[in-house]
């Protein structure tokens, strides 16, 4: 049903539709590139939020030859590999046609109100993309999409409240941000040394701190079976392993039984830029504050 005042329109009778366009070839020709003109891929929509602020690859004056320039507040949406992404420009760029330009036309429709009525529609855009080497859409499917259009005043109301949220969430996230550095920062002096806490009379705690070895720390239990089978390690007794990623998890490794893991904890190392595949966690060194009276 259709809100008194509201029409379904489609989206080429209330915005310009153009595709992108780089026509070079070799794609990745360093004759068109390193300029001053941003160059916007699929991957900058994706990884944008409401507005795209910032690109990874720029064309120079022979690039632009080969482009299409669209202007600041324009609404480009993906229609390769990832389908339906779609963000407002804040500069003018330049883009492929793996991207549309979407321009409300003026005293039609809002251009934020627009973007979040597109960003709606994402799955049905997604289910009539044609399955080729890769999914995409085309503007045969974007110029005729229906979109429910409510009178301009009433797009722009809504997207001030849109607006407003957005605004709230960008807030929120960057406290969370600052607050995760916070703790990071934090966690590094306490678990170093650097700051020391009060113990239960209100004194500060005192003592040298000391290396020690993981597997003195730790009471192990028969393991039980997991699923994951083990094939690169090869050492015939089952010993403690850490297992490389960005998460690392305590078990114990038999090459004939596979991987095993207990509920033991979780260790986390946020600043390990390398890890060997397999790791002896008995001589894996933790520093601790000594349990010395």
């Amino acid at each position: 049903m259709v809100p008194s005042g509201w029409s379904i329109t489609s989206l080429s009778d209330i915005a310009s539709v153009e595709r992108g366009k780089f026509s070079a070839r070799p794609r990745n020709d360093p004759q068109y590139y390193g300029g001053a003109i941003p160059f916007v891929q699929t991957g900058d929509i994706a990884a944008a939020d409401t507005y795209l602020r910032t690109f990874s690859q720029t064309l120079n004056a022979e690039g632009l030859k080969v482009s299409k320039l669209f202007p600041e507040n324009t609404i480009l949406i993906t229609i390769a590999a990832n389908i339906g992404d779609t963000a407002i420009t804040t500069f003018d760029v330049a883009c492929p046609d793996s991207l549309v330009a979407i321009q409300p036309k003026k005293n039609t429709s809002d251009t934020y109100w627009l973007k979040n009525a597109l960003e709606t529609l994402k799955t049905e855009l997604d289910s009539k993309a044609t399955q080729n080497a890769q999914k995409n859409i085309n503007l045969q499917v974007l110029k005729p999409l229906k979109i429910l259009t409510p009178p301009l005043p009433e797009q722009r109301k809504i997207a001030k409240i849109l607006s407003t949220w957005d605004k709230a969430i960008s807030t929120t996230e960057r406290l969370i941000d600052n607050s995760k550095q916070q703790k990071k920062a934090l966690m590094q002096q306490l678990l170093t040394g650097k700051k020391r806490l009060l113990d239960e009379s209100g004194k500060p705690f005192e003592g040298e701190w000391e290396k020690a070895e993981l597997g003195n720390l730790l009471d192990y239990k028969q393991p039980t079976p997991y699923l994951v089978k083990s094939t690169d390690y090869s050492n015939k007794y089952q010993i403690p392993v850490l297992t490389a990623g960005k998460t690392f998890v305590l078990g114990y490794s038999n090459e004939e039984f596979g991987i095993f893991s207990e509920n033991l904890p979780v260790i986390i190392f946020d600043d390990f830029t390398t890890a060997t595949k397999f790791v002896d966690l008995n001589r894996l060194e933790i520093t601790r504050h000594s349990l010395a009276p």
